[in-house]
């Protein structure tokens, strides 16, 4: 058995990928591959559970630099396939169906505070005063936050453990994106 994170593993994964059938659906585009093509590459992935796979960034002793540079891919992966403007649109949604003359927003797990910042952007020039509260676990993050976020004087970061929350404050909006997943099982409640 081949480890999928080995040299050699992604080089074979590629040639196939490139070749053969999947490159021909490929080109051809999207909307003309039967809905079979996919079946193969489907079939390695098992989602009827979590992975426990750790992530580069859960790494405890992870630098300033690299938790930077890991922020800006997953913040532009978000914006390019439009996990951004799903949580934006569901923002004005409910403050639209729920009109006030300000909100507070709480996003746990907020990282490196980007959605905040994407969200005070969007709502500046309206006629509502927006609060926005990032938590985050660590110390190390919630210092890139604050960092990232300097010219957001409507942007708070207060480090907590989200799964506690009798450190959280009241809110309006909460917010959980592309947090939980770093969490074992047994530690998330419902």
């Amino acid at each position: 058995l081949r480890k999928k994170n080995t040299v050699r593993y992604q080089k074979e994964k590629r040639k196939k990928w490139e070749g053969g059938k999947k490159a021909k659906v490929r080109k051809k585009g999207i909307q003309n591959h039967s809905p079979d093509s996919w079946k193969t590459y489907l079939s390695v992935m098992d989602f009827s559970k979590r992975s426990t796979v750790e992530e580069h960034m859960d790494n405890p002793i992870l630098d300033k630099e690299s938790y930077k540079k890991a922020y800006k891919d997953i913040n532009r992966c978000n914006t390019l396939l439009g996990g951004s403007d799903i949580t934006i649109k569901a923002i004005r949604k409910l403050i639209d169906e729920n009109p006030q003359k300000s909100y507070t927003i709480m996003d746990m797990g907020c990282g490196d505070g980007h959605m905040l910042r994407l969200i005070a952007k969007r709502f500046r020039g309206r006629d509502i005063k927006l609060h926005l509260v990032g938590i985050d676990l660590r110390d190390d993050v919630i210092t890139v936050a604050r960092e990232a976020s300097q010219d957001f004087p409507e942007i708070l970061f207060q480090e907590a453990d989200i799964l506690d929350l009798t450190q959280v404050q009241d809110c309006d909006i909460l917010l959980c994106t592309l947090t939980m997943h770093h969490f074992e099982e047994a530690d998330i409640k419902t």
